[in-house]
């Protein structure tokens, strides 16, 4: 079975009660990353230009290469500050 398969949380009336909890935090972990950080794409690639595969749903293709990113601090200073 594929990774992006895997339902870590479950499903139906026996799925982890955690699992609304995880979701807010994954939420709030990337918006403290995305207000702190720029993303930036290496070697000028991008999603629009990547290679999708469609079975159960639309994801990069994973045989094809992964899009490299890099965080570069919104204001250096600040963050050297902390």
């Amino acid at each position: 079975v594929p990774y992006r398969y895997f339902q870590p949380f479950g499903f139906g009336p026996r799925a982890c009660v955690g699992k609304y909890i995880a979701k807010v935090m994954m939420k709030v972990i990337l918006v403290t990353l995305l207000r702190r950080f720029h993303v930036q794409t290496l070697q000028g690639r991008c999603v629009e230009k990547m290679q999708k595969k469609n079975d159960l749903s639309l994801h990069p293709d994973e045989t094809s290469n992964r899009l490299e990113m890099i965080f570069i601090p919104r204001n250096s200073d600040k963050c050297l500050e902390r």
